[in-house]
């Protein structure tokens, strides 16, 4: 596969994770092992005055469809659970189609001693991607395809739990035979999640397109979601991007926990609604457990990357940067028969968010959810203790 089609590729899939607050998620890696190198040996590092013993360390995998929008997030977080969690990791990658900045990042720099990269061997696509393939659709078969030698490499790492992402969940199905535990680490938002999980009742339900619904829809316990902000791969049920979709989703409640990369106070409501509302007790929602905000901690700045930071440190406090990425806290109203939003209603906008009430309620706002996402991971934080629970489990298993 050209690397043309795989960035395509994850380009389509970084679709998917639009949600209301984006996490951006990266971090160096250095190098890559196969399967058959993970007996080398090695001393453990911990922390220092961490008093857990080499059997108390947990062995877990991840594993995640191809491209670096979905691997980057996944090795954020397994690199967290090494460092700040005693779990050793065997890091699963699938080389089919690897891009040249795949293969880069999983070279590019030091790892922990107990994190390791496990390629899985590259399978023959040929005559099975096809030029008219939509481009989730690719990503799935190819995942799909990726995924023949699973089972061998799960039974030689024996690995206490399986952490997979969105579009890996054929491993479920593997891991049952195997009696191990899958988990799922859900990127996006919470909003994004309750309506995957809500739709397969929702295609159950409606007959035609969603795109074509009186009126937004409505997840249980949740804010309606308009029909023009449906995922791109939902507005069109007939196309196979659609069936994919809805095939992965609709196993979601298989796994034994989610995690989301989010915390209490960021989305209070979704929160809850995946905790108590009645719907998602009926589907048997798996606990989900925030364990955000998982980010990178450190990445190379080029020249431009600096010079547009510094630029940034030299604001006054309080300053006001308009960026446009599809989403705005304010929505400008849209005259009706008009499709162009107006001068004037860009200057009322704009004037709010700099002067106006709305403004400096989004700002405090901001500032609250800055102060509150920096005790979350510390020691007794609400997402390292969500995070501790499932350690413990795998613990337990012995």
């Amino acid at each position: 596969m050209s690397e043309l089609v795989t960035k395509r590729i994850l380009a389509s899939s970084h679709n998917l994770y639009r949600a209301i607050f984006a996490i951006n998620t990266q971090a160096p890696l250095s190098q890559a092992f196969t399967h058959k190198s993970l007996h080398r040996t090695g001393c453990l590092r911990c922390p220092k005055n961490t008093m857990l013993a080499v059997a108390e360390e947990p062995h877990v995998a991840f594993l995640q469809s191809p491209g670096l929008g979905h691997i980057i997030p996944l090795f954020q977080f397994a690199k967290h659970l090494v460092l700040h969690h005693q779990v050793r990791v065997s890091f699963l990658v699938i080389t089919t189609g690897a891009s040249n900045a795949q293969n880069q990042f999983l070279q590019s720099a030091t790892i922990p001693p107990q994190l390791q990269v496990v390629n899985i061997p590259q399978s023959d696509m040929t005559d099975i991607i096809t030029e008219d393939m939509l481009l989730l659709t690719k990503l799935c078969v190819m995942t799909q395809e990726s995924l023949k030698p699973l089972k061998s490499i799960l039974v030689e790492l024996k690995p206490k739990a399986l952490i997979i992402d969105i579009f890996t969940t054929q491993a479920i199905d593997v891991c049952e035979e195997l009696s191990i535990p899958v988990y799922s680490f859900f990127t996006a938002s919470t909003i994004l999640l309750t309506f995957s999980l809500y739709l397969p009742k929702l295609d159950s339900q409606v007959e035609g397109e969603f795109v074509d619904l009186p009126g937004p829809v409505e997840v249980p316990g949740c804010p309606p979601i308009r029909t023009n902000d449906l995922l791109d791969q939902v507005k069109d049920r007939k196309n196979e991007e659609y069936s994919w979709y809805l095939f992965h989703v609709s196993r979601m409640p298989l796994v034994a926990g989610i995690f989301a990369n989010t915390w209490q106070d960021l989305e209070p409501v979704t929160l809850k609604a995946l905790k108590e509302n009645p719907f998602f007790e009926e589907i048997s929602t798996p606990p989900v457990y925030p364990i955000g905000p998982i980010i990178k901690d450190d990445e190379f700045l080029t020249e431009k990357d600096a010079e547009i930071g510094a630029w940034l440190d030299n604001q006054p406090t309080d300053s006001v940067l308009f960026i446009n990425l599809g989403g705005v806290a304010l929505k400008p109203v849209v005259e009706p028969g008009q499709e162009v939003i107006g001068r004037e209603e860009v200057k009322r906008v704009v004037r709010a968010v700099i002067v106006g009430e709305e403004g400096k309620a989004i700002r405090r706002r901001a500032r609250e959810l800055k102060e509150s996402a920096c005790k979350m991971l510390e020691k007794g934080g609400f997402s390292y203790d969500s995070i501790c629970r499932v350690v413990d489990i795998w613990k337990a298993k012995g």
